[in-house]
């Protein structure tokens, strides 16, 4: 008698501990493991203080709690949520409105605990495959990476000879300075000796005032960066002082452009100049917009936003956002048009990459 006793009483502690097991179904990680907010009592306390229930009535299937933390594990609060642990793959929260509903949300089926439905467990297999992703990925970066420096390299390299560049120019500049002074002393004293002549007077000053400001003063074109012709101090300093990044590495990519054919028009981007899209038929370019760095820190150079291109008929002015990606190569990989007027670009280069082994590796639960 007393023995069955005590295998009635252990079977009365099992569906008591399996019931509390029940009741706290769909907690997160950090609850289960970080202190006594559903430790068992008399009463339950909603998270956000506002009210008191008794602890029986924790997933009871019907909300409480206004902030809904009394249900975790039912579809009773429509603001709460549930936490699937996803063992061998990545945790994740639904809303608790999807608890039950015989759809299976939760890789390893958690959220279908009633029976109604059954769920496989999957975690395992979708686990494996973001882990052989994430090796690849890993991989490119590495790669991305080694092509970066060498980019960077170059950058510094041209940078450095755009500032050394600048002290030569104003010494010649100041050597034409002087010249175009002796050449004016010179225009004077023909102007005192030919007054009577005052039509070959006027012929002279042309051909000198031309030949200063034009000839000698404006075509230096070694240095030119926007291929008019001329060079300016003030061109030199801008490439110099113009936001490459923290190595250059995006300097190397100034001055060239990189296309792609989509449909009936072919896209043309250059980075930190422009952006234009160029009919097949070949009749003309329109412009869609100047350029920015527009990606959010601590990514700032994973994305270029151009405002500004031209005005849509009777619509906006064209804008693009080109998305900018870690590549072993610099490639446009998309252009498309989501929206009227509005475009977006892809493109792949190794100037995007970091060394991913010094960047904070991607959690993942197993």
């Amino acid at each position: 008698m007393l023995k069955t006793s005590a295998y009635l009483l252990l079977l009365v502690v099992f569906v008591v501990i399996e019931t509390k097991y029940w009741k706290i179904v769909g907690l997160g990680r950090s609850i289960l493991i970080g202190g006594p907010l559903y430790k068992k009592s008399s009463e339950f306390v909603c998270f956000d203080g506002s009210k008191s229930i008794k602890y029986d009535h924790v997933n009871d299937d019907y909300c409480d709690c206004p902030d809904g933390s009394d249900e975790p594990g039912t579809s009773a609060c429509p603001n709460g949520k549930f936490h699937c642990a996803n063992k061998g793959h990545t945790s994740a929260d639904i809303p608790s409105s999807r608890v039950n509903d015989k759809i299976c949300d939760c890789c390893d089926g958690s959220d279908e605990y009633s029976g109604s439905v059954e769920c496989p467990n999957i975690c395992d297999e979708l686990g494996n495959s973001a882990r052989e992703q994430k090796r690849k990925q890993m991989e490119i970066e590495r790669k991305g990476y080694v092509a970066r420096k060498i980019l960077a390299a170059e950058g510094q390299k041209l940078r450095e000879e755009k500032l050394q560049g600048v002290v030569p120019l104003k010494e010649e500049k100041a050597q034409l300075l002087l010249k175009k002074e002796e050449l004016l002393q010179m225009k004077n004293m023909a102007v005192e000796k030919e007054t009577t002549l005052k039509d070959k007077h006027r012929e002279v000053n042309i051909v000198f005032s031309n030949r200063i400001t034009l000839d000698e003063i404006k075509n230096l074109g070694y240095l030119d960066d926007n291929n008019d012709g001329t060079v300016s101090e003030e061109e030199a300093k801008s490439f110099a002082e113009q936001d490459f990044g923290a190595d250059y590495a995006w300097a190397t990519l100034k001055g060239k452009c990189f296309e792609r054919t989509e449909k009936q028009y072919t896209y043309k981007f250059c980075p930190f100049e422009r952006v234009v899209q160029i009919e097949k038929s070949g009749v003309g370019e329109t412009g869609l917009g100047s350029v920015e760095w527009s990606g959010e820190l601590p990514r700032k150079y994973s994305k270029q936003s151009y405002r500004d291109g031209q005005a849509c008929w009777n619509g906006p002015q064209r804008s693009t956002e080109v998305d900018i990606q870690c590549g072993e190569d610099s490639e446009l990989i998309e252009a498309s048009e989501p929206a009227k007027c509005e475009y977006r670009f892809v493109f792949r280069t190794p100037a995007a990459c970091n060394d991913p082994d010094q960047e904070e590796a991607t959690h993942m639960e197993l």
